[in-house]
Formats: C-alpha cells, structure tokens, sequence
C-alpha cells in the first residue's frame, strides 16, 4: 500500500523492471486518471487500484497471469479495458466487480477464448476485437525513404506488414532501431504494439571509380587513386548530401579523368584542384559552382566536355594549358562574369560552332603570340576576340622554404589568369603543414592574379600517425621535441586544442 490514499498523483507508469503490483497499492488515489503497466508485470495483487474513480481506461499487458480480488473495486468512472494475454489471466469474481464496464478489448486470434468462458465475469455482448497500433518511421526523410506494405496503423494479431528502407543517393541504411538490420523486413503482428524506426546515415566516403576513392571533411572534397572517375547524372554524384557544404575540391595526383557532372553545383565551391595528370574533362564536370571564380586547367588536360565549366554565375578568368585538342559544344555557355581566357595550346585545338554557343564573342582568348593568325583564320576561333599573351600583365610567383626541412618546386613567370603549380617535398623525418598564406594542398594549384612569394612550412614526423574522428575528420599526430601535436587542416595544435604557429 506504498500509495494508498495519495489522491494528488494523476498519472503512474509501471516500468519494464517491475513484477508485480502489490496489494492496495494505489488503493483510493482518486486523482489518478491514467496508469501504464510494464510489459513485466504478472500479477496485480488484491484492491491494487480499488477506489480510483478518476480511471476511465486499463490495458492488461500480455505478461499478466493473475489479477486479485477487487483489483479494480469501485473504479466507478473504469468504461474500456484492453486485455492482452494470449492466455485467459486468472481473476476472482470480484476483481472487476464495474457495473459501468462496457467494452472488453481483446485480440481478435484469442476472442472467443475469453468470450467462451465469459473472462473476468463479463456477458459476451461486452467483448470487442482490439487491434494493435503500427509505427513505422524513418530517423530523417531527407535521408532516405520508407515504403510500408500497408498504410493501415491498425493491424489484427497474426497479420503482417512489410517496410523497406530506400536509402538516397549519397546515404546507407544502417539498421532497424530494434537492432535488426533485415530489409525488407515482414513483422508479424502477435500481443504487441508494433514502434520502429528506419536509421539511415550519410556516406562520407566511397568508391568514385574504379580504384579512384572520395573523402569528405571539413568541407573539402579529396579525390585519391589512379584511375579515371565515373561519369555522373546530375544529382547522383556520391558526395551530393554534401553540395552546399564543399568549400575546396583536391584532386590527387593520378587521376587521370573528371567524369560527367563529377562537381556540378556545388554553390560554396570557391577552389579546385587539377593535377597535371588529368587528361580529360567531361561533360558538365565543372559546372553551376556559383561561387567559382577562377578555373585553372594544367598543361596534361587534352579533352574537354560539352558545357564542362558553363553555369558558373561567377566565373571570371580560365587558363587552359598547353596540351589541349579537343572542346565540346557550349563549353562557357552562361558564365556572365568572364573576362578573360588563355590558351597556351600551339596546334589549334578542334572545336565546332557550338563551343562558344552561350558566351559573349566579346571575350578575349589569349593565345601564344606566333599562332594568333592560326586562330584568327580558323572557321570558328576566328569568329572570336582572339589576342596575343604578350598583352597580358605577367607575375611572378616564388616559392621557397628551409632546406634544412624540404624543398619547393614550381614558380616563375605567368601570364595573369595563368595555372601555377607549386609542390612542397619534406625531408625525411618531416612533414608538409601548410603554405604561408594558409593553404594546405600539396600540390597547390591556382590561377597566377600578383606577384606572390610564399614559403612552405614543414613540422617534424617522428611517430606520425593518422587519427580519425568520427569517421568524418582526418589529422595526423606528430612528436615535436618530445611534445605530441595534433596537425589537421594545415594548422598545429597542442593535444588541449590550443593552435601553435
């Protein structure tokens, strides 16, 4: 009797721990207007809630066996009780002694049992089938999506329904929230309600080619391998949860291709990075980046798509190397804001008179000085503003570093909007950290826009070792002078978290 008479509580849940309900355990607790019992449960003792006038509703759980005298005596407001065992509890002819009582909620596969022997001293114009309540849902519908069999939420014992999960592009189904990891999943309904949840996840790294492989961190997209990537259909690119997110896009050295649609539409993209082992470019690969403002293609490029480095609401300058054969159609179609190409390509490059379909025949194309009558008289270059290099602004770009640490290569003269590539090599026992203006990519990339000199810094690696975080977040470790650090993202930082210079 550990609540007798308490008429202030309104509400009591019974958990899964408990066993049983003790005699006159909530005996005349007037105010209690709902009570939920643990699936535990087996016996509710004798006068356990005799007097709770304010209860309109019970649900008998299926691990009932017993129920003692004048359980519920006096439950004057008690209308519904839903019985859920699928054997007949034992009752005294007192324990529902409920004039009121007007409906008995049982399971439509065990009615007639408790019809037949009139359970709990009921007439069977009393008993109804209960059914049970289905929900099925999935953890986050911009992740994937829920197909069920049926869309009734209220389903007999003994039928079924069955879910599948359907991951989207770019996200995996993990598992069921019960732990199963089944799908499609068929659940038999039995003496239960039916509550479950789909778990989907992002996917944060994956195949992009045969042997070429994605990372996403931090808002850099890096692609590694040795192999051409696979072509893409406009929002089904592996990293596509990811649009919004990407900043940077490195491309390893060894990638010798950029599929289709491979970096379409990534609105915060502001810098890319093309190794001079790419080769091609294919179509739409580069396009809808409306952030981007500068594209440098290297010198190993030869092909380039139909609309590769069109839409991009931004763009002002190109730089094609010296290598290029071949363009598609519509290759700067809708870019409004440029002003400027080059093309150090000596043997004019095929195109047809598509290519510069959708770009101002106003854009200047600098080319190399002795082959500017080429272009001038060719059927479709010569329909453009062709100039020769020698009227751009040159730079000169200088990298440099200590010796004792690495070496630098790359640097020199360029024409403005020119590729620069910049490498930094560590010395053994070393590692490369970052650029002195802040960037991390090694090699560094990027369209010459001033005269720049920068130095490569480099930090001791004895006992490197890579850390991962949360499967989204790659560091090394390193030892300083007897002192572990932390290196992620180009920046140093103590094992506390405090960056260092």
């Amino acid at each position: 009797s550990a609540f007798d008479g308490c008429t202030s509580i309104t509400s009591v849940s019974i958990g899964n721990s408990v066993t049983s309900i003790g005699s006159s355990a909530f005996d005349g607790c007037t105010g209690l207007t709902s009570v939920s019992i643990g699936n535990s449960v087996t016996s509710i003792g004798s006068y356990a809630f005799v007097g709770c006038t304010g209860l309109t509703s019970i649900t008998i759980p299926n691990s009932v066996t017993n129920i003692g005298n004048r359980a519920f005596y006096k439950c004057t407001g008690l209308k519904k009780i839903i019985v859920l065992p699928a054997q007949c509890p034992f009752y005294d002819e007192s324990s529902f002694y409920c004039q009121q009582i007007d409906t008995v909620a049982v399971l439509k596969c065990y009615l007639e049992a408790y019809k037949s022997i009139q359970w709990g001293g009921f007439t069977e114009d009393k008993f109804y089938t209960h059914k049970l309540s289905v929900h099925i849902v999935n953890n986050d519908a911009t992740l994937g999506n829920l197909l069920l069999s049926t869309q009734d939420t209220l389903l007999d014992c003994g039928e079924s329904i069955t879910a599948k999960a359907e991951p989207y592009f770019g996200c995996i189904f993990t598992q069921w929230s019960d732990g199963n990891t089944e799908n499609p999943r068929t659940i038999e309904v039995d003496n239960e309600d039916i509550s479950l949840m789909a778990l989907f996840a992002k996917v944060y790294s994956g195949a992009c080619g045969e042997t070429a492989q994605w990372q996403y961190a931090n808002g850099t997209l890096s692609i590694t391998g040795t192999d051409t990537m696979y072509d893409y259909v406009w929002d089904n690119v592996p990293w596509w949860l990811f649009r919004d997110s990407i900043q940077q896009v490195s491309i390893a050295e060894g990638i010798s291709s950029i599929g289709a649609y491979c970096f379409t539409g990534l609105s915060k993209l502001t810098n890319i990075t093309l190794p001079n082992s790419v080769t091609y470019i294919g179509d739409n690969a580069l396009s809808g980046n409306s952030q981007l403002t500068t594209i440098a293609l290297p010198n190993s490029i030869t092909y380039i798509g139909d609309k590769a480095l069109s839409d991009n609401n931004n763009l002002e300058t190109v730089s094609m190397g010296e290598n290029i054969d071949t363009m598609g159609d519509s290759v700067f179609s809708n870019d409004p804001r440029l002003y400027q190409i080059t093309c150090k390509t000596q043997r004019v490059p095929t195109i047809s008179e598509k290519t510069f379909s959708g770009m101002s025949s106003r854009v200047p194309i600098y080319v190399q000085a002795a082959c500017v009558n080429k272009y001038r008289v060719h059927e479709y270059w010569g329909r453009q503003n062709i100039r020769s290099l020698g009227e751009l602004t040159t730079y000169t770009v200088t990298a440099g570093c200590d010796l004792r640490f690495g070496v630098t290569t790359g640097g020199g003269t360029y024409f403005e909007g020119e590729s620069v590539t910049l490498a930094a090599i560590p010395n053994k026992g070393y590692v490369f950290v970052r650029w002195s203006n802040g960037a991390t990519a090694n090699p560094y990339i990027f369209a010459a826009s001033e005269n720049l000199t920068l130095e490569a810094q480099f930090a001791p690696a004895t006992g490197v070792e890579n850390v991962q975080n949360e499967g989204t977040c790659s560091a090394k470790k390193i030892i300083r002078n007897g002192q572990v650090f932390i290196v992620r993202n180009g920046r140093v930082y103590t094992m506390t978290g405090v960056e260092i210079e």
